[in-house]
């Protein structure tokens, strides 16, 4: 749909990122839900794995068909340019002002904060001034209550929380060695997602 259609409606919903909500929707409120960075990345691995056996008449992205061929120690531990825009700090970028892939071999990928550490943080904390609210999937009842508040929302928030890929991973690979390089991975995503918490608790306490 164009800018121009999207337009019609009052709320919108998506993977998008910042400059791509700017151009959609200029004027239009952001919230955003966190997930745990080491959950999300390793689930991640298996849902891309996944698609190309769910969906074999599809053209599927570059991720996805890497990912064939690579075990999730080989994910994890990845420099793969393809691989690092789609899992490095991807919460954090985001925030940052990442903003995803435009054609569809590339849509997984983040362009944009691709390196340095202390310049993703940095970024994402002044991206956060860019949302209404930021919230966690740890903290989700108390993520929807404040945006609810802050938002105006009519009603009350209901609570529900539908995990399309649950963490089923026990026995799939997650070892000590595979979590120990994901937490490297997403250790931006980390220090966002605390402070994302800090924050949440800081409006819990307001109201």
């Amino acid at each position: 749909m164009s800018p121009d259609d999207l337009g019609q409606y009052r709320y919108l919903s998506g993977h998008v990122g910042r400059p791509t909500a700017a151009r959609v929707a200029p004027d239009t409120r952001l919230v955003t839900i966190l997930r745990n960075p080491v959950d999300r990345l390793i689930s991640s691995y298996f849902f891309w794995r996944s698609q190309v056996t769910r969906f074999p008449d599809t053209d599927h992205h570059d991720v996805s068909i890497r990912l064939q061929s690579m075990t999730l120690l080989d994910f994890v531990k990845s420099e793969d340019p393809v691989i690092r825009r789609a899992a490095w700090n991807v919460q954090a970028r985001l925030l940052a002002g990442s903003d995803y892939g435009s054609d569809p071999a590339t849509r997984t990928q983040l362009f944009g904060f691709e390196d340095g550490l202390e310049t993703v943080v940095e970024q994402a904390m002044e991206g956060f001034e860019e949302f209404a609210v930021v919230g966690t999937v740890d903290r989700f009842e108390d993520s929807l209550r404040a945006a609810f508040r802050i938002l105006d929302l009519p009603g009350e928030p209901r609570f529900e929380y539908n995990n399309r890929t649950p963490s089923k991973f026990k026995d799939q690979g997650v070892t000590d060695e595979v979590l120990e390089y994901a937490r490297q991975m997403t250790e931006a995503d980390q220090i966002v997602y605390d402070a994302a918490n800090a924050r949440l608790s800081e409006l819990a306490a307001q109201n």
